[in-house]
């Protein structure tokens, strides 16, 4: 008998929040961290321990996490008359007092949610040059370490984060800062309007994306254009990311196309695998600074490492691991100043532009498309398609590897055979297709000859998968990315009309096939298509193929002219 898997539900964040001031009051007195002091704490916390399933050890990681960002604050009058250097080997101290990473959860592994380093976090807040002036954004939140420093700076910070556990104690943990709950690869869609931040701090996921399970290589690039189109013209953004995403990478390319002119990189440091140690990780990573401003100038590029260094841990001489002071120093002293925030207009809707397409132009010059009212061309020929039910097939099947293709199972009448001889093979002219019911609405001229016989096959094969729709009600949460069966009392409850697969080869005539179905659509009331091509100089062929059958022309537009986020209105258009 298979034993059902326990799940372990998220805990209040208050609970981590008080295990995690217990661990700040040991770091204070630089105390170090041991597992059988934390095993305790979030034992009396939860009532009983790991084993009974009352808590992970992921959460004891981020509740030792949220203990630093807790204390810095109160940690603040040691540092003040500190050099960035002598705050730096602070740091080390602190972190080196805390537990090594050494076990994972499951969202854990999906999402890649490793938190940005207490030193690293530094070092790129002071790259950031956060003043109380600005507004400070951290797409990929997770425990707010980023965030912190730059409100110790006395910025507005505006957080985001995915995981629902670390929303909660994001929230306990900035009690008057905006804290959202979005996919950050697409946070300039979903923040609000006002939020515009001059600053962005952000340590995304790598290579993961929700709700897919492969790796995705274009996560990082999603995250930080998403995040670089909300950022206000003369603000600067600071990115913690693989190594590999560096200015002169594929992905970068793709991430910032179409942006190149408001791309400058101040700076490119390649940061030791050293560095995430205590995360439990050795993965080599880059800190970049970029300004949203016209390229300029070369933007410094170094190695950074660590070194050692030794200082007191529970009143013994303990070696700690530091980034080379060094090396930061002349980061911080090189790093241009930021630049002048530009006023930034008001805007209707905040959709993120999509990468513009390497397709060639079209040669017909398109003027952008105007929402038109007309009801477009009127076929006054329109009649119901008629065929015959074929009993059996006229042909036997030939000791060969190919017969001809014609249809099996019906006989339309008036219907002209295609003007090529068509061919499939023998193993799947051999099975017979199902007879169908559906009988499709077409103008007089298209059931004559402006579509073949085998073409208007596929029309009614399609009109009888889009006549039906799915077994069984699903609803569908607001990203569109998730679906779960569900009863059909639901108020939410949808369900999803048939598909057709159309798997034609080259000579069949495709575009017809596909204007044939959009066709007897229409004459349904089904006015409107998504027609989706290779490229948008596709386009052309999809008109020849429309004005084949008696539409118009125009009533094909290309997506990519209507102006992003703006409602595409017309009561019949076809879209490409």
């Amino acid at each position: 008998m298979l034993q059902q898997k326990q799940i372990v539900e998220p805990h209040p964040a208050s609970k981590l929040l008080e295990v995690g001031k217990a661990m700040g009051c040991l770091f204070w007195r630089h105390q170090k961290l041991h597992r059988s002091r934390a095993r305790a704490l979030m034992q009396g916390q939860f009532d009983g321990s790991d084993a009974e399933g009352l808590w992970r050890w992921k959460e004891v990681y981020e509740a030792q996490e949220a203990a630093l960002v807790f204390m810095l604050p109160y940690y603040r009058h040691r540092l003040k008359d500190c050099s960035a250097m002598t705050a730096l080997q602070q740091f080390a101290r602190l972190e080196a007092l805390g537990l090594t990473h050494t076990r994972r959860s499951e969202e854990g592994i999906a999402l890649q949610q490793f938190s940005t380093p207490l030193q690293l976090a530094y070092v790129a807040s002071h790259c950031a040059r956060v003043s109380p002036t600005d507004i400070v954004l951290e797409p990929s939140a997770g425990t707010g370490l980023l965030a912190q420093f730059c409100a110790m700076r006395g910025a507005r910070v505006v957080l985001n984060e995915l995981s629902d556990r670390r929303l909660a104690l994001l929230r306990a943990l900035f009690p008057q800062a905006a804290a959202y709950p979005f996919n950050a690869e697409h946070i300039h869609d979903h923040l609000p309007e006002e939020i515009q931040p001059s600053v962005v701090v952000m340590n995304p996921p790598f290579s993961a994306s929700p709700r897919q399970e492969r790796r995705n290589p274009d996560a990082t690039g999603n995250h930080v254009r998403s995040a670089f189109l909300r950022l206000v013209p003369g603000g600067r953004l600071v990115l913690i990311s693989g190594r590999w995403f560096s200015p002169d990478s594929k992905f970068w390319q793709t991430a910032f196309a179409g942006l190149e002119d408001q791309v400058c990189v101040r700076a490119t440091v390649v940061v030791s695998s050293e560095a995430y140690a205590k995360h439990g990780t050795t993965i080599e990573t880059r800190l970049t600074v970029i300004d949203k401003i016209a390229p300029t100038g070369t933007p410094l590029s170094l190695e950074l490492g660590t070194e050692w260094a030794i200082t007191q841990i529970d009143g013994k001489p303990a070696k700690v691991r530091s980034l080379e002071l060094a090396k930061v120093a002349h980061l911080l002293r090189s790093l241009p100043p930021r630049s002048v925030l530009q006023p930034v207009a008001p805007k209707a809707v905040a959709v993120s532009p999509s990468a513009p397409p390497k397709a060639a132009q079209s040669k017909r010059s398109q003027p952008t498309p105007q929402p038109s009212d007309s009801p477009g061309p009127y076929w006054d020929d329109v009649v119901e398609v008629e065929y015959e039910a074929v009993a059996t097939s006229s042909t036997s099947i030939k000791a060969s590897l190919y017969e001809v293709s014609q249809p099996q199972r019906i006989a339309i009448k008036r219907a002209q055979p295609h003007p090529t001889t068509l061919c499939e093979s023998v193993a799947l002219a051999s099975v017979r297709p199902p007879l169908p019911r559906y009988r499709p609405q077409l103008p007089q001229r298209v059931i004559e000859g402006r579509l073949s016989e085998a073409q208007l096959e596929s029309v009614v094969y399609a009109g009888e998968a889009h006549s039906q729709l799915l077994s069984g009600f699903y609803k569908v949460d607001e990203t569109f990315d998730d679906v779960a069966v569900c009863s059909s009392s639901d108020p939410d409850a949808v369900q999803f009309r048939r598909g057709w697969f159309l798997g034609d080869g080259t000579g069949s005539g495709k575009g017809r096939q596909i204007a044939g179905v959009i066709l007897d659509n229409w004459f349904r009331g089904r006015t409107k298509a998504l027609w989706v091509s290779k490229s948008d100089k596709l386009i052309e062929d999809a008109r020849r193929d429309w004005v084949a059958l008696g539409g118009d022309e125009s009533q094909i537009y290309a997506l990519s002219k209507f102006k992003l986020g703006s409602e595409i209105q017309g009561a019949q258009q076809l879209i490409l």
